[in-house]
């Protein structure tokens, strides 16, 4: 009876854990089919711009590169839901590296060139070598690939793998100049074959360990904060133990220890010598600059090996080969030392440690908020605020209503002039989603004269529902009569009011404008330069004015820069400010007939 019991119990148990595993690829193979409706660019999946981002933390997205003006991108839903399930995804994602099913996206190519490079992010602290076949930098550029490229589902499965295990893949990116670089596993075998090698036994226990390693050992300080990202999201439990030992680091500033390495140490040609300006730097600045000194010639070293392997000749002109040499005279370290023989550091340099506070927006760990705070209140009155705002975005979000009310109450939000360290600090105390300080912020709206300020909080207080759009016109039209005649200020009130009232905004322009002053007209300029639809409009008058205007390295009137700006709506011919007078002046007119063809 009990041996029939047990049985029975075993056989519902396995009934109801067994299918869960299916059901859950089932999900994901639905997601995956999704990404054929993909019409977008995104983040490891564009022409026009590189970078970075991890889909589930909105705001995360970091462009390192891009073609001007060409920024445009959405976020796909599937893909996020995908990232989302973190290691259930991998083996799915992995089945789907070869899937050729194209996206809804036009096939793309460079506008001058196309590279498939086959591109293998790896983390050089921690893999010193990528598997040989990939990132083929110099690959010939006139071989047997094709002259386009259509963007597949194998292709959105690398960027969505590497979001889960923390590796910048990308499908095709845009590289200056004019180029593009295509990096796709349903193109590739070579890229596919590596990628099913280095995931396929994944584990949730190697997962995880493998971003607690990132996080220790990064080799950029983005590595590291992306782990921080993943870790809060796939293994909150982890999360404390990982970032509270880096937050009680001595710190340093690695701008002291670059120069004083490239422009003393590199430049001391004694062994006994490197080993006395070593010691006068360190007594002079602390003990901590060693160490410091010791990060940056590793960091020069990964470098420098990346040099080798390559086979890039070094530059005459640079003694950074010297690194290895001094970390074997200065640092005791083996002559055939590697970089990822880097021990893991007893010290952070301080835009290390700001670039991962503000960051550390996606925890709830007390001890962590409690830890920055003190970081915050130990920098407050320095001048780097790079730091202390790094701190306040980190508070922002845990609730700590006092620091931030009390760091508002220290901004002149009766100037008009902005200090650069307070905007840094309204910006970050922004982000919040405190209603405490959310209620601060509506009173200092209410009463501020500056159009910095206030577009800033307008932001916070529109992402809580506050505030109704009258409000917001009569606030801005007030703060816009308020600005002195000649004032470089009121470009952002304006843009706003371009974007929320377009209906009313050509009436606001004119009368901006009606002041009369070159101020004004360079804020017109600026605002209508890319291709607005009101810059005939509002600029053609301008260019009459051939009065001169202050602040460029060329003669720039007036006339000049409008008709520049009106270029850009015009097309052709496209107006140089640097040509001869005769020369502009002839273009004007044509500008100024054109302007009045268009008008009627």
């Amino acid at each position: 009876m009990i041996r029939t019991l047990i049985l029975s119990l075993l056989v519902a148990t396995s009934s109801s854990v067994v299918p869960a595993p299916a059901v859950a690829d089932e999900a994901i193979e639905q997601l995956i089919n999704e990404l054929v409706t993909v019409s977008d660019p995104g983040f490891g999946y564009s022409g026009y711009f590189s970078g970075d981002e991890f889909l589930p933390y909105e705001g995360t997205g970091q462009i390192r590169t891009a073609l001007l003006g060409a920024t445009y991108r959405r976020p796909s839903i599937p893909m996020r839901k995908i990232v989302e399930r973190g290691i259930d995804a991998v083996p799915v994602l992995l089945k789907h590296i070869n899937d050729s099913r194209t996206i809804d996206t036009e096939p793309m190519s460079g506008m001058m060139w196309m590279e498939f490079s086959d591109e293998y992010d790896i983390n050089h602290r921690t893999r010193r070598e990528p598997p040989k076949g990939v990132n083929r930098e110099s690959s010939p550029r006139n071989d047997d690939h094709p002259d386009e490229h259509a963007l597949t589902v194998g292709d959105l499965c690398f960027v969505a793998l590497g979001q889960i295990v923390n590796r910048n893949y990308v499908a095709t990116r845009y590289q200056p100049t004019g180029g593009l670089i295509v990096n796709s596993p349903t193109y590739s075998k070579r890229l596919r074959d590596i990628v099913l090698a280095d995931w396929s036994d994944l584990t949730e226990e190697s997962h995880r360990d493998g971003l607690i390693l990132d996080f220790k050992q990064p080799d950029w300080h983005s590595r590291r904060v992306n782990a921080y990202y993943r870790l809060s999201l796939y293994y909150p439990e982890t999360v404390e133990n990982v970032v509270m030992p880096l937050l009680s680091l001595p710190t340093y500033d690695s701008s002291l220890v670059y120069d004083f390495c490239k422009k003393v140490l590199y430049a001391t040609e004694d062994r006994a010598e490197c080993k006395r300006v070593l010691d006068e730097f360190t007594n002079k600045h602390g003990d901590v600059y060693r160490e410091a000194t010791r990060e940056q010639l590793f960091g020069d070293l990964a470098g420098l090996e990346s040099d080798e392997f390559h086979g890039f000749t070094p530059d005459p002109k640079s003694k950074d080969h010297r690194c290895r040499e001094l970390l074997v005279t200065l640092f005791d370290q083996p002559e055939n030392v590697l970089s990822n023989h880097r021990p893991e550091s007893t010290v952070i340099d301080k835009f290390g440690l700001a670039r991962l506070i503000e960051s550390l927006t996606h925890d709830r760990v007390p001890a962590i908020g409690s830890a920055v705070r003190r970081i915050y209140q130990r920098n407050r009155e320095d001048d780097d605020s790079y730091l202390t705002t790094a701190c306040l975005k980190s508070l922002a979000h845990r609730g700590d209503a006092a620091t931030m009310i009390d760091r508002l109450n220290q901004v002149r939000f009766d100037r008009l002039n902005s200090d650069g360290q307070d905007f840094d600090a309204v910006d970050a105390i922004c982000t919040t989603s405190d209603p405490t300080v959310l209620t601060a912020i509506e009173g200092f709206a209410e009463t501020t004269i500056n159009d910095q300020y206030f577009t800033k909080m307008l932001a916070a207080l529109e992402r809580s529902g506050k505030r109704d759009p009258e409000w917001l016109w009569k606030r801005a039209i007030h703060i816009l009569n308020g600005l002195p005649d000649a004032t470089k200020q009121g470009q952002d009130l304006l843009e706003l009011i371009g974007d929320r009232f377009p209906d009313r905004a050509e009436n606001v322009y004119r009368e901006f404008l009606a002041k009369g002053t070159t101020e004004r007209a360079e804020t017109m300029c600026v605002l209508l330069w890319s291709d607005h639809p009101l810059a005939l409009k509002i600029l053609a008058p301008l260019l009459d004015d051939e009065r001169l205007m202050s602040g460029f390295s060329v003669p720039m009137r007036v006339c000049d820069r409008a008709a520049t700006a009106i270029s850009h709506r015009l097309k052709k011919p496209r107006f140089d400010s640097e040509w001869s007078l005769r020369v502009k002046d002839d273009l004007i007119t044509r500008y100024k007939a054109e302007c009045i063809r268009r008008s009627k």
